[in-house]
């Protein structure tokens, strides 16, 4: 159905990040930031299009890319009055993997993720 409504309506910005997902979720990754990114164009205030986006740049090992990107998905989510606990967590596991301000990732993972082990951190070689 996606892929119909881009053949009709190929500027549905809906529509691309809804592809977008179906390629990250296939390990399309390349094609998954495509589309994430031409929904973007089209909708530049879509926070969930900046945390697809992030959570792909985050999967492709692209760190640096992928906090920038939560915290855009961040001032836009506020901005819309909505609280975004999985984007604080998702921005302070960028934090840890990037080795920079541990104490404040920590405290973000830990006060907005309830579903990660910060002992898998805490005992990654990358951050003793």
């Amino acid at each position: 159905a996606t892929l119909k409504s881009l053949e009709i309506e190929p500027d549905n910005a809906n529509a691309q990040m809804i592809l977008g997902i179906i390629q990250r979720e296939l390990g399309n990754l390349d094609q998954a930031l495509e589309a994430t990114l031409k929904s973007l164009e089209l909708e530049p205030d879509n926070y969930d299009a900046f945390s697809q986006k992030g959570g792909i740049l985050y999967v492709q090992n692209r760190y640096r890319e992928a906090l920038f990107a939560f915290e855009q998905a961040i001032d836009l989510a506020n901005k819309h009055g909505k609280v975004g606990e999985r984007l604080l967590a998702s921005k302070g596991k960028c934090l840890l993997k990037m080795g920079e301000r541990i104490p404040e990732a920590y405290r973000m993972i830990r006060e907005n993720d309830g579903f990660i082990r910060l002992d898998y951190y805490r005992d990654s070689p990358e951050f003793n």
